[in-house]
Protein backbone atom coordinates (compact mmCIF):
# COMPACT_ATOMS: atom_id res chain seq x y z
CA UNK A 1 0.00 0.00 0.00
CA UNK A 2 1.47 3.27 -0.50
CA UNK A 3 2.39 5.49 2.19
CA UNK A 4 0.22 8.87 3.11
CA UNK A 5 3.17 11.19 2.22
CA UNK A 6 3.80 9.69 -0.88
CA UNK A 7 -0.01 10.20 -1.92
CA UNK A 8 0.33 13.46 -0.77
CA UNK A 9 3.41 14.10 -2.95
CA UNK A 10 1.50 13.10 -5.82
CA UNK A 11 -1.03 15.12 -4.99
CA UNK A 12 0.87 18.05 -5.00
CA UNK A 13 2.83 17.24 -8.33
CA UNK A 14 -0.32 16.96 -10.04
CA UNK A 15 -1.63 20.55 -8.82
CA UNK A 16 1.40 22.07 -9.57
CA UNK A 17 1.29 20.75 -13.10
CA UNK A 18 -1.92 21.78 -13.67
CA UNK A 19 -1.49 25.32 -12.46
CA UNK A 20 1.60 25.84 -14.94
CA UNK A 21 -0.59 24.41 -17.53
CA UNK A 22 -3.75 26.89 -16.87
CA UNK A 23 -0.97 29.38 -16.51
CA UNK A 24 0.45 28.87 -20.38
CA UNK A 25 -2.54 27.93 -22.04
CA UNK A 26 -5.51 29.65 -19.92
CA UNK A 27 -7.65 26.99 -19.41
CA UNK A 28 -7.74 22.91 -19.31
CA UNK A 29 -10.34 20.01 -19.71
CA UNK A 30 -10.32 17.70 -17.34
CA UNK A 31 -10.02 14.51 -19.77
CA UNK A 32 -7.26 15.76 -21.38
CA UNK A 33 -5.71 16.07 -18.10
CA UNK A 34 -6.63 12.70 -16.95
CA UNK A 35 -4.95 10.68 -19.69
CA UNK A 36 -1.88 13.01 -19.81
CA UNK A 37 -1.52 12.56 -15.75
CA UNK A 38 -2.64 8.53 -16.49
CA UNK A 39 -4.91 9.02 -13.72
CA UNK A 40 -8.93 8.93 -13.54
CA UNK A 41 -11.12 11.82 -14.31
CA UNK A 42 -12.30 11.91 -10.72
CA UNK A 43 -8.74 12.28 -9.43
CA UNK A 44 -8.21 15.44 -11.77
CA UNK A 45 -11.82 16.57 -10.23
CA UNK A 46 -10.52 16.25 -6.71
CA UNK A 47 -8.00 18.53 -7.87
CA UNK A 48 -9.50 21.02 -9.41
CA UNK A 49 -11.95 21.88 -6.65
CA UNK A 50 -8.69 21.93 -4.25
CA UNK A 51 -7.17 24.95 -5.99
CA UNK A 52 -10.61 26.25 -7.03
CA UNK A 53 -11.38 26.28 -3.06
CA UNK A 54 -7.69 28.10 -2.21
CA UNK A 55 -8.50 31.03 -4.82
CA UNK A 56 -6.38 29.74 -7.70
CA UNK A 57 -8.57 28.26 -10.46
CA UNK A 58 -12.07 29.16 -11.32
CA UNK A 59 -14.15 26.21 -12.71
CA UNK A 60 -15.68 25.97 -16.35
CA UNK A 61 -17.96 22.81 -17.84
CA UNK A 62 -15.79 20.24 -18.13
CA UNK A 63 -12.01 21.72 -16.90
CA UNK A 64 -10.98 24.81 -15.75
CA UNK A 65 -9.66 28.60 -16.13
CA UNK A 66 -7.24 31.02 -15.19
CA UNK A 67 -7.81 32.86 -12.22
CA UNK A 68 -5.97 36.29 -12.54
CA UNK A 69 -4.33 38.16 -15.30
CA UNK A 70 -0.84 37.07 -16.41
CA UNK A 71 2.14 39.44 -15.25
CA UNK A 72 3.34 41.68 -17.32
CA UNK A 73 7.14 39.92 -18.16
CA UNK A 74 5.26 36.77 -18.63
CA UNK A 75 3.25 38.33 -21.55
CA UNK A 76 6.50 39.93 -23.01
CA UNK A 77 8.43 37.00 -24.05
CA UNK A 78 5.23 34.72 -24.86
CA UNK A 79 5.51 34.60 -28.49
CA UNK A 80 7.66 37.85 -29.03
CA UNK A 81 8.17 37.01 -33.12
CA UNK A 82 4.45 36.57 -33.90
CA UNK A 83 3.58 39.95 -31.72
CA UNK A 84 6.56 41.80 -33.78
CA UNK A 85 4.55 40.70 -36.96
CA UNK A 86 1.74 42.17 -35.43
CA UNK A 87 3.01 45.53 -34.86
CA UNK A 88 3.93 45.32 -38.43
CA UNK A 89 0.75 45.02 -39.98
CA UNK A 90 -0.53 47.53 -37.75
CA UNK A 91 1.33 50.20 -38.18
CA UNK A 92 0.44 50.34 -41.38
CA UNK A 93 -3.78 50.85 -40.28
CA UNK A 94 -2.43 54.52 -38.60
CA UNK A 95 -2.75 57.13 -40.59
CA UNK A 96 -1.10 60.81 -40.52
CA UNK A 97 -2.90 63.25 -38.14
CA UNK A 98 -4.92 60.15 -36.31
CA UNK A 99 -6.00 59.98 -32.97
CA UNK A 100 -4.59 56.59 -31.69
CA UNK A 101 -5.90 54.42 -28.33
CA UNK A 102 -3.56 51.48 -27.71
CA UNK A 103 -4.86 49.62 -24.91
CA UNK A 104 -2.74 47.77 -22.51
CA UNK A 105 -0.54 44.85 -23.64
CA UNK A 106 2.83 43.98 -24.75
CA UNK A 107 1.87 44.24 -28.81
CA UNK A 108 -0.29 47.27 -28.37
CA UNK A 109 3.55 47.91 -26.71
CA UNK A 110 5.25 47.20 -29.90
CA UNK A 111 3.28 48.81 -32.32
CA UNK A 112 3.63 52.07 -29.50
CA UNK A 113 7.26 51.58 -30.39
CA UNK A 114 7.26 51.65 -33.99
CA UNK A 115 5.11 55.36 -34.04
CA UNK A 116 7.40 56.04 -31.51
CA UNK A 117 9.77 59.38 -33.50
CA UNK A 118 5.83 60.14 -35.53
CA UNK A 119 4.67 63.77 -34.70
CA UNK A 120 2.03 63.31 -36.90
CA UNK A 121 0.04 61.05 -34.40
CA UNK A 122 -1.27 61.26 -31.09
CA UNK A 123 -2.11 58.73 -28.57
CA UNK A 124 -4.35 57.97 -25.57
CA UNK A 125 -3.43 55.18 -23.56
CA UNK A 126 -4.55 52.74 -20.69
CA UNK A 127 -0.97 51.32 -20.02
CA UNK A 128 1.87 52.47 -18.05
CA UNK A 129 4.72 51.21 -19.83
CA UNK A 130 3.79 52.36 -22.81
CA UNK A 131 2.75 55.85 -21.39
CA UNK A 132 6.44 55.64 -20.17
CA UNK A 133 8.24 54.77 -23.39
CA UNK A 134 6.64 57.76 -25.25
CA UNK A 135 7.10 60.52 -23.00
CA UNK A 136 10.32 59.88 -23.82
CA UNK A 137 9.27 60.71 -27.96
CA UNK A 138 8.39 62.89 -30.01
CA UNK A 139 4.40 61.47 -30.33
CA UNK A 140 1.99 63.38 -28.58
CA UNK A 141 0.96 60.98 -25.47
CA UNK A 142 -2.53 61.50 -23.24
CA UNK A 143 -2.59 58.73 -20.57
CA UNK A 144 -6.03 57.30 -18.78
CA UNK A 145 -6.24 58.11 -15.16
CA UNK A 146 -7.34 55.52 -12.72
CA UNK A 147 -7.19 52.62 -10.41
CA UNK A 148 -3.48 50.56 -11.58
CA UNK A 149 -3.73 47.00 -11.69
CA UNK A 150 0.26 46.36 -10.48
CA UNK A 151 0.49 42.93 -12.54
CA UNK A 152 0.19 44.45 -16.22
CA UNK A 153 0.87 48.38 -15.79
CA UNK A 154 -2.80 48.85 -16.89
CA UNK A 155 -4.97 51.49 -15.67
CA UNK A 156 -8.99 50.97 -15.56
CA UNK A 157 -12.20 52.05 -13.90
CA UNK A 158 -14.98 55.03 -13.86
CA UNK A 159 -11.94 57.92 -14.43
CA UNK A 160 -10.60 55.65 -17.10
CA UNK A 161 -13.62 55.50 -19.04
CA UNK A 162 -14.43 59.07 -18.32
CA UNK A 163 -11.47 59.86 -20.32
CA UNK A 164 -11.49 57.67 -23.12
CA UNK A 165 -15.18 59.34 -23.73
CA UNK A 166 -13.88 62.49 -24.14
CA UNK A 167 -12.04 61.53 -27.01
CA UNK A 168 -13.02 60.93 -30.65
CA UNK A 169 -10.32 57.95 -31.43
CA UNK A 170 -9.56 57.21 -35.13
CA UNK A 171 -7.76 54.00 -34.36
CA UNK A 172 -7.83 51.69 -31.13
CA UNK A 173 -5.74 48.56 -30.99
CA UNK A 174 -6.69 46.63 -28.37
CA UNK A 175 -5.60 43.22 -26.55
CA UNK A 176 -6.92 40.45 -25.10
CA UNK A 177 -6.44 37.74 -22.98
CA UNK A 178 -8.37 34.60 -24.48
CA UNK A 179 -10.87 34.07 -27.30
CA UNK A 180 -13.23 31.27 -27.32
CA UNK A 181 -13.86 28.77 -30.02
CA UNK A 182 -16.61 30.80 -30.97
CA UNK A 183 -14.87 33.76 -31.11
CA UNK A 184 -16.00 35.36 -28.22
CA UNK A 185 -13.76 37.83 -26.51
CA UNK A 186 -12.86 37.47 -22.53
CA UNK A 187 -11.43 38.60 -19.80
CA UNK A 188 -10.78 36.98 -16.60
CA UNK A 189 -11.19 40.78 -15.06
CA UNK A 190 -14.65 42.62 -14.37
CA UNK A 191 -13.28 46.02 -13.61
CA UNK A 192 -11.69 45.68 -17.46
CA UNK A 193 -15.30 44.78 -19.09
CA UNK A 194 -16.82 48.57 -19.41
CA UNK A 195 -13.61 50.26 -20.63
CA UNK A 196 -13.13 48.16 -23.34
CA UNK A 197 -16.07 48.19 -24.48
CA UNK A 198 -16.30 51.65 -24.35
CA UNK A 199 -12.79 51.86 -26.59
CA UNK A 200 -14.59 49.93 -29.36
CA UNK A 201 -17.65 52.10 -28.74
CA UNK A 202 -15.36 55.67 -29.14
CA UNK A 203 -13.48 54.37 -32.22
CA UNK A 204 -14.06 55.19 -35.76
CA UNK A 205 -12.07 51.90 -36.16
CA UNK A 206 -11.00 49.28 -33.74
CA UNK A 207 -8.55 46.76 -33.93
CA UNK A 208 -8.23 43.46 -31.76
CA UNK A 209 -4.24 42.56 -31.69
CA UNK A 210 -4.06 38.56 -30.52
CA UNK A 211 -1.44 36.45 -31.29
CA UNK A 212 -2.21 32.50 -32.38
CA UNK A 213 -2.14 31.58 -28.18
CA UNK A 214 -5.10 33.70 -26.91
CA UNK A 215 -7.27 32.06 -29.51
CA UNK A 216 -9.42 28.78 -28.35
CA UNK A 217 -8.84 30.31 -24.58
CA UNK A 218 -11.28 30.83 -22.19
CA UNK A 219 -11.39 33.31 -19.21
CA UNK A 220 -14.97 33.96 -16.75
CA UNK A 221 -16.59 37.49 -17.98
CA UNK A 222 -17.13 38.02 -22.11
CA UNK A 223 -16.40 41.81 -23.21
CA UNK A 224 -17.73 40.86 -26.87
CA UNK A 225 -17.22 39.04 -29.84
CA UNK A 226 -14.57 39.55 -33.01
CA UNK A 227 -17.47 40.82 -35.19
CA UNK A 228 -17.38 43.81 -33.00
CA UNK A 229 -14.03 45.20 -34.59
CA UNK A 230 -13.04 46.59 -37.64
CA UNK A 231 -10.62 43.50 -37.93
CA UNK A 232 -8.34 41.20 -36.25
CA UNK A 233 -4.85 41.37 -36.81
CA UNK A 234 -3.15 37.54 -36.14
CA UNK A 235 -0.75 34.87 -37.10
CA UNK A 236 -3.76 32.16 -35.97
CA UNK A 237 -3.80 29.77 -39.03
CA UNK A 238 -7.36 29.10 -39.35
CA UNK A 239 -9.21 25.62 -40.07
CA UNK A 240 -11.33 25.77 -43.06
CA UNK A 241 -14.61 25.20 -40.79
CA UNK A 242 -13.33 28.07 -38.61
CA UNK A 243 -12.82 30.59 -41.94
CA UNK A 244 -16.83 29.42 -42.80
CA UNK A 245 -17.48 30.21 -39.27
CA UNK A 246 -15.68 33.76 -39.81
CA UNK A 247 -17.46 34.41 -42.65
CA UNK A 248 -20.68 33.63 -41.66
CA UNK A 249 -20.32 36.14 -38.57
CA UNK A 250 -19.04 38.69 -41.03
CA UNK A 251 -15.21 38.51 -39.17
CA UNK A 252 -12.54 40.40 -41.08
CA UNK A 253 -9.08 39.06 -40.59
CA UNK A 254 -5.94 40.56 -41.09
CA UNK A 255 -3.45 37.56 -41.19
CA UNK A 256 0.26 38.19 -40.41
Amino acid sequence: MMKKNAVKTLEIERERYILDKIKTAGSVQVDSLAKELDVSAMTIRRDLTSLKTRGLINRCHGGAIIKQETPYYNKKVSNAAEKCRIANAAIKLIKANDTVFFDAGTTTYQIAQLIADREDVTVITDDLQIAMMLSQSRTNVYVCGGYIQKTTGCVMGMFAEQIIGNFLIDAAFIGTAAIDEDFTVRTPTLEKVALKRKIVENSDRSYLVADRGKFDKRATIKINTLADYTGVITDKKFTEKELTALRKKRISVIAV
